[in-house]
């Protein structure tokens, strides 16, 4: 405790009430883009900020970032923004991904595809076929998940090049499950090549990864 001679105690309480006053006032990103969403009513602008309290919160507060994706989803259908309402299935697609629920994300990776195919967009659908044939393989259905990733892999723009050798290392996953294993092994041969000839270091890192989750689950498989 401190202790004040009576002469200072008037300058001192002076002194930290203006400090108090003058103080900054540090407030958590997500609480001013509450008085946002709270101020706002117009559809279009509420969905940007719940996209980006999800973006705030999706890695620290899963069931928070859930929340304001079921919030973008409820408003996108209310107003019919289909474009925002496949930004918001993938995201919390992407979210139970990260928290290994396949299932329900696989069923949000297909909401956004309906959503996409009734919309013209074409360009999004390689990617989205890709996820949903990754969500289908850790389900163990690689009978269903082979057409979707044979989908993906005549993604054509360059931005989407990258999604073809991913989707073909599962498609390789999917035609060992079919006791295809001499052609699946050609094609993990192939993409390791490839990649270690172009030293994509980024994609051999993502194939290192996924082999060696892939047979150490056949092998709990198997048992």
């Amino acid at each position: 405790m401190l202790n004040l001679k009576p002469g200072t105690t008037a300058v001192f309480l002076l002194t930290l009430l203006m400090l108090l006053a003058f103080r900054p006032v540090i407030a958590h990103p997500g609480d001013s883009l509450m008085n946002k969403l709270s101020r706002t009513k117009k559809p279009d602008q509420q969905i940007a900020i719940l996209h980006q309290l999800y973006q705030n919160s999706c890695y620290e507060n899963i069931h928070e970032a859930e929340k304001y994706m079921m919030s973008a989803i409820d408003i996108g259908m209310k107003t019919s923004n289909t474009a925002s309402l496949v930004t918001s299935y993938r995201q919390l697609a992407a979210l139970y991904e990260q928290q290994r629920n396949y299932m329900q994300a696989h069923l949000f990776y297909q909401e956004a595809q309906k959503t996409a195919v009734e919309s013209d967009m074409a360009e999004i659908l390689p990617e989205l076929n890709y996820h949903i044939g990754v969500a289908l393989c850790r389900l163990d259905r690689y009978a269903e998940a082979l057409t979707y990733l044979q989908h993906a892999s005549l993604a054509s723009s360059p931005k989407q090049h990258v999604i073809r050798p991913k989707a073909a290392l599962f498609q390789a996953y999917c035609y060992l499950e079919a006791e295809q294993e001499h052609k699946a092994l050609l094609q993990i041969d192939s993409l390791l090549g490839a990649a270690k000839r172009s030293e994509d270091l980024r994609t051999l890192a993502f194939y290192d990864y996924e082999l060696q989750n892939f047979w150490s689950h056949r092998k709990e498989w198997n048992k």
